[in-house]
């Protein structure tokens, strides 16, 4: 019988329910990234799943990646954008340089 020295066990892996919960993203958004980054994943049928090891590297390139894009487009705003809401991320941004600006 051959040996397998890369085999995680099932219990020690993320599904890409619990990947899209944590990111706010959908299946579609973490599939794309994941090899947008060459982030290793684990497929199994047709079910995705990511070892921590993966999972945390998927997380460290989307917090860097949308640091950048906030620093840029919102100078020192730093903006968090999830599922579930209805409010476009454009008028999201508006809303946050508003409140800023009537604060100052």
């Amino acid at each position: 019988m051959k040996s397998r020295s890369n085999e995680v066990p099932i219990t020690d892996t993320i599904t890409l329910k619990r990947v899209m919960i944590d990111l706010g993203a959908n299946a579609l958004q973490v599939k794309k990234y994941t090899k947008k980054y060459d982030i290793p994943y684990i497929k199994i049928g047709h079910r995705w799943r990511f070892t921590r090891e993966a999972y945390e590297l998927l997380k460290e390139k989307l917090t860097c990646r949308s640091s950048t894009i906030n620093e840029e487009s919102t100078g020192r705003l730093k903006v968090k954008f999830g599922s579930g809401n209805t409010q476009s991320a454009l008028d999201k941004v508006q809303s946050l340089i508003k409140k800023e600006m009537q604060s100052q």
